[in-house]
This record gives C-alpha cells, sequence and structure tokens, in this order.
C-alpha cells in the first residue's frame, strides 16, 4: 500500500482504492505541523458528491507526532463522480475538537480523467 500526501486537492478515478490519502495537520496554511499524539479521537469526515453522502472514518491512535492522518479507502469511497470535501477532525484531552485544514477543506476530485 503506497499513500498520497495532500494538503488541498487530489485525484482519484471512480472505483479506486490505492494509495491511501495522507493527511498532514498544520496550524495553518504553511504552518507548523501539529502533535496527533495527544488526541483521544481522530475522525476523517468526507462528503461523496450523492445525497446523505457523509462519511466518518477513525483514524488509528496514538496520533502521529508529526502530524500525519492516514485514509484507507474502502470498496465504494470512490464510486460517485465529483469533488469530496474532506477534513481531520482531532479531539483533545479535555473533549475540545480542532478540525484541519484550519482553513477551508480538503478536496478529493473523482474524475473520469486525470488532470
Amino acid at each position: 500500500m503506497s499513500a498520497s500526501y495532500v494538503n488541498q486537492e487530489t485525484w482519484m478515478k471512480p472505483g479506486d482504492t490505492e494509495p491511501a490519502l495522507a493527511i498532514t495537520c498544520t496550524d495553518g496554511p504553511g504552518g507548523a505541523v501539529v502533535n496527533l499524539s495527544t488526541a483521544t479521537a481522530i475522525n476523517i469526515v468526507f462528503e461523496q458528491p450523492r445525497p446523505g453522502g457523509v462519511i466518518t472514518r477513525a483514524a488509528a491512535l496514538p496520533g502521529d507526532p508529526n502530524g500525519v492522518v492516514v485514509l484507507d479507502w474502502q470498496e465504494g469511497d470512490t464510486a460517485y463522480l465529483g469533488d469530496m470535501p474532506l477534513v481531520v477532525k482531532v479531539t483533545w484531552p479535555g473533549g475540545g475538537v480542532q478540525t484541519f485544514p484550519v482553513k477551508n477543506t480538503i478536496t478529493v476530485h473523482v474524475v473520469n480523467t486525470v488532470p
């Protein structure tokens, strides 16, 4: 399994489950990586381009001290053509929740052709 590292957008073809998506959480555009090792929960949330298409996946704990969160695609995740906005929601000790990226979302473009 390989991983595709992104911070803003990436492209896939319908039905692809590889490469895994690796997201680096930073404290802002071009900012320092966020140490996720103390997170109590890390969830990847994305919305397929279809009604009711919001999917939440738990990421592995402990979190990565270098801010990397990996989404292993499952069958059906990339079944629909269009754009999928994606965020990472981190829960910290004490219950606070922080969303990454800090600005906007990551976009996964599911297209018939790759630019």
